[in-house]
């Protein structure tokens, strides 16, 4: 019996420690993970062990009548003080004329597009250059983040450091380090937990040459930012933090995003991006800045004013107006994307009438490889995603979330796919439903998504009797319908 209610005592803790931060004290949610964690015994024992573990002072009782658990505040004291000695670290600047030298090539970059580094970008650069070991960025979506980060990242590089990039998903890690790669960066980009099994296991190794770039820090959770504070400070390391609290809440138990900040602000190593430098229009950028602020009402009553807010009386109406804008945009050029809050049978049946717009245009080729469930095949020219995760025989893993175009199908049945960090994978059919792989015209929401040159949109299934809206960035259009 001792056994089992250690192996209950576990459990729970386990759970509230890896779940929301705190749990209201004998709330919902710790009741539940009570239960779930005594299967077998009566609902009066579960309690019963939750409270002796209260008593035990294993569960810590908050001033606002929450819980966490012991282990969990522990580790949230030692991540606040690794980054409180980090932020206080003082290595070595970069040279002075190494930074202004790429400064000045990026700079030349943009000026092509009719851009350039906004003081705040320039400020940003200069502190991640500096003598902090420990340097936050912030900065809301289309502020820069991903331009500073290539300047910095170059410098570094150029400065004979290794470049590791870092995101709670190994996508998102992926994807910065394929457009720092593009921009020239050797970058390698793992998950937190990919990051820290590596050094773990002794196959990767940081050290005071080696520069860390955590991209949507804010995601982290306190298990995530423990471990790669600690990593980095054990190591000598650089670590350069960027994200935006308010756009993304940590994943997992914790999130420690605001105490991480006071410890830079202290040691004047945090800078703020807030500029928005994405938006060419000046209405655009008010209006985006409303949203961010809770204005919503004056933000879209800003879009309806200049013609930007279209309504339609069904919902079919309005999904066929984002996907004719999205097709629109696609012609000209542009990289646009439908996001839609929907079922997956509703998603996929919007991207097999945003494939039929194209087919019709005849953007797609003619030969088609089946896909198992789906309402649709793939053509040479589709835009698809790789939902499952997939060990391809010559590239080896390739993550769920992926994106592709398909370059081929030939003659033998197999698709050809460029994924979006450059390489080339050959699919037949069985690799192609083993990986789930579905075409992206439509995608779901994501709350950390940005839309640079993109043309998002939400969406209910037509059975829903939530609002529907698409907003075509691109165009500088937002569609809206009932």
């Amino acid at each position: 019996m001792f056994l089992r209610g250690a192996l209950f005592g576990l459990g729970v803790v386990r759970r509230l420690g890896g779940g929301a931060r705190h749990y209201p004290a004998q709330g919902r949610e710790a009741r539940a993970v009570a239960l779930e964690a005594s299967v077998g015994a009566s609902i009066d024992q579960a309690l019963e062990r939750l409270d002796s573990l209260d008593r035990a002072g294993v569960l810590l009782q908050l001033a606002d009548d929450r819980q966490t658990t012991a282990r969990h505040r522990s580790a949230e004291y030692q991540a606040v003080a690794a980054a409180q000695r980090l932020a206080a670290g003082r290595p070595s600047p970069l040279p002075s004329a190494l930074v202004s030298h790429q400064a000045l090539v990026l700079d030349a970059e943009l000026k092509a597009h009719g851009a350039q580094l906004s003081p705040e970008q320039h400020q940003a650069l200069a502190l991640a250059c500096s003598d902090r070991q420990l340097v936050m960025i912030e900065g809301q979506a289309g502020t820069g983040k991903s331009t500073t980060l290539t300047a910095i990242a170059r410098a570094h590089q150029a400065d004979a450091r290794q470049i590791i990039v870092t995101s709670t998903a190994a996508l998102a890690a992926q994807h910065l380090a394929g457009e720092l790669g593009a921009a020239g960066v050797d970058a390698d980009g793992r998950s937190t937990a990919a990051l820290h099994a590596a050094i773990q296991a002794g196959g990767l190794l940081l050290d005071e040459h080696t520069t860390v770039i955590h991209d949507e820090a804010a995601l982290a959770s306190t298990r995530e930012q423990h471990q790669l504070l600690q990593a980095v400070e054990a190591s000598g390391a650089r670590l350069i933090a960027v994200g935006d609290p308010r756009q993304s809440q940590a994943v997992g138990a914790g999130g420690l995003w605001p105490d991480l900040e006071q410890a830079a602000t202290a040691n004047g190593a945090h800078v703020k991006l807030t500029q928005i430098v994405r938006a060419v229009d000046p209405c655009d950028r008010r209006d985006q800045t409303l949203f961010r602020s809770g204005q919503h009402q004056r933000a879209l009553s800003g879009y309806h004013d200049r013609g930007r807010v279209h309504l339609a009386d069904d919902q079919a109406h309005a999904e066929d107006a984002a996907l004719d804008g999205a097709h629109h945009d696609r012609s000209t050029g542009k990289r646009t994307l439908v996001i839609c809050e929907t079922s997956n049978e509703h998603l996929d049946a919007l991207n097999a009438r945003a494939q039929a717009i194209r087919h019709q245009a005849g953007d797609l080729g003619e030969r088609s490889l089946p896909l198992t469930g789906r309402p649709y095949g793939l053509h040479a020219g589709d835009h698809v995603q790789i939902r499952q995760a997939l060990i391809h025989p010559d590239l080896g893993r390739v993550a769920n979330g992926t994106t592709a175009h398909v370059l081929d199908i030939n003659d033998d049945g197999q698709a050809t796919l460029e994924l979006s960090d450059g390489r080339r994978a050959v699919l037949c059919a069985e690799q192609a439903d083993a990986a789930s792989v579905r075409l992206a015209y439509g995608q779901h929401q994501k709350p950390n998504l940005t839309s640079s040159g993109r043309s998002p949109a939400a969406a209910s299934p037509p059975s829903s009797s939530k609002p529907s809206s698409s907003k075509t960035t691109a165009r500088s259009q937002t569609l809206t319908g009932t």
